[in-house]
C-alpha cells in the first residue's frame, strides 16, 4: 500500500492496522520522526522497516531514527544499497 504524501496525514484511516514491512522514504526529520511514531509501535515482532536515506546527505532521516530509537533500544543496521537505507527488524522479545 503506497500513500503519497506528508505524515501523519497519509496515515489516516491505518491507526488500526499492524504491519510486516515498512518502507520510509520521507527525505525530512520531520516527517521521518512522524512515520515512525506512526509505524514502529504497530510492527509486529520481526517485522521489518526500511528508512530510505538514512545513511545519506538526507541528514534529517538518520536524526529523526536515532532520536525516536535512542527510547526504544533500536540499532539501525546498513542495507546494501546506493541509496544508504538503513534497516530495523522489531524484537520478538
Amino acid at each position: 500500500m503506497l500513500h503519497k504524501g506528508f505524515f501523519p496525514d497519509t496515515f489516516d484511516g491505518q491507526e488500526n492496522h499492524v504491519w510486516r514491512f515498512v518502507q520510509l522514504d520521507a527525505d525530512l526529520y520531520m516527517p521521518t520522526l512522524a512515520g515512525l511514531k506512526c509505524f514502529f509501535p504497530k510492527l509486529v515482532p520481526g517485522g521489518v522497516l526500511l528508512l530510505h536515506d538514512y545513511f545519506s546527505f538526507f541528514t534529517g532521516v538518520r536524526r529523526a531514527a536515532d532520536e525516536y530509537f535512542s527510547d526504544h533500544g533500536v540499532v539501525v543496521v546498513p542495507f546494501a544499497d546506493k541509496a544508504g537505507t538503513g534497516i530495523v527488524v522489531k524484537s520478538k522479545l
